[in-house]
């Protein structure tokens, strides 16, 4: 499918509407070992309204490279903690608020959520496009918020009942539940572009929506050129 971007043109192309081949965006997750033999897996916010994994087949699409736009996971068994936490918040306001789709195109789409993952391990992501609305993805933002808050106090507070048949938080789940929020604050949004963040915005189209190697369509060599120059800043 394609969409547009509204970015600043250079005066050379200021006429010019730039088309942008969107992409599928996921975490995939291979699983081999002695039990498993091969399963494949993929975590995103589908359009049936639930933020999780589903099955990690990808239709055959030509024209589009699975290179684009990927980056490996160093940490899998990380990014799975973390898409539990996203998980939790993003299906929690879903439910709670009661939208449509559970929050589908309202706190984000497939992308979004591959994006916060990949900004919580990296502190950067190359995904586009990013679609959460503000008002929408603000209670996504407090809800993770609250799961941090609630976590480390948790870890923090020493049970004086003396009870040690509840589980505690990990360290490691409460500084992923910070990591994740910050991650939910600080995520680029393309549903109103900035001009002082148009090269960014390129860039990520670059790597996420345009094969640098063979493009199988005239469209895509037109819009590589305008964004690469956009994306230098020039």
């Amino acid at each position: 499918m394609s969409d547009t971007a509204s970015l600043h043109i250079s005066p050379m192309y200021r006429l010019k509407q730039i088309s942008a081949f969107i992409t599928h965006g996921a975490i995939d997750l291979t699983v081999r070992g002695p039990l498993i033999r091969n399963v494949m897996l993929q975590y995103y916010h589908n359009q049936e309204g639930f933020d999780g994994w589903s099955s990690g087949h990808y239709p055959d699409a030509d024209w589009c490279s699975r290179a684009v736009g990927s980056r490996n996971i160093d940490d899998p068994v990380r990014a799975v903690r973390l898409a539990g936490l996203l998980s939790s918040s993003e299906n929690s306001v879903g439910s709670r608020l009661r939208l449509p789709l559970g929050g589908y195109g309202l706190t984000g789409c497939c992308t979004d959520s591959a994006a916060a993952i990949e900004y919580a391990l990296s502190g950067s992501t190359g995904i586009y496009p990013l679609l959460g609305i503000g008002a929408y993805k603000s209670h996504v933002v407090k809800r993770a918020d609250k799961l941090h808050s609630s976590a480390k106090h948790q870890r923090d507070t020493k049970r004086s009942d003396g009870r040690n048949d509840v589980p505690t938080p990990s360290s490691e789940v409460v500084l992923d539940a910070a990591a994740l929020r910050d991650a939910l604050r600080n995520l680029p949004n393309d549903v109103h572009p900035l001009p002082s963040t148009e090269a960014n915005t390129a860039s990520r189209i670059l790597a996420s929506c345009v094969p640098e190697d063979s493009p199988q369509f005239q469209l895509m060599k037109e819009e590589r050129e305008i964004l690469e120059e956009i994306a230098s800043g020039m």
